[in-house]
């Protein structure tokens, strides 16, 4: 958890404003001792339940196997960035994302 880039990530977001949900089905309670002010979430559903951007960056099999369709109509706008380039790119342009996977 130290070194995550999650980390990095969500202090720069905090720095500018931002308003930080996050979920990790593994390192959830080590992330609450490492980052504060942050709303941690339940599951992945929870998490995006009126947000304004996905931002990826594990790629436990829970989210692999998520519902997008399910994420999408939760989400406020659906803006999903994949620091892991998990989802095809066509996929998710075809469900309704604006989509950017890191990387490619």
């Amino acid at each position: 958890m130290r070194d995550a880039p999650s980390i990095t990530v969500i202090r720069a977001l905090q720095k500018a404003g931002a308003v930080i949900k996050a979920y990790d089905p593994v390192a959830i309670e080590r992330a609450k001792k490492v980052m504060k002010g942050i709303d941690y979430c339940r599951d992945p559903y929870e998490t995006a339940d009126g947000v304004d951007a996905i931002i990826l960056v594990t790629e436990w099999d829970e989210f692999k196997k998520m519902d997008l369709e399910r994420v999408r109509r939760a989400m406020r706008k659906p803006v999903f960035i994949d620091g892991r380039n998990l989802f095809e790119p066509e996929k998710m342009k075809d469900l309704g994302f604006v989509y950017c996977g890191i990387g490619r």
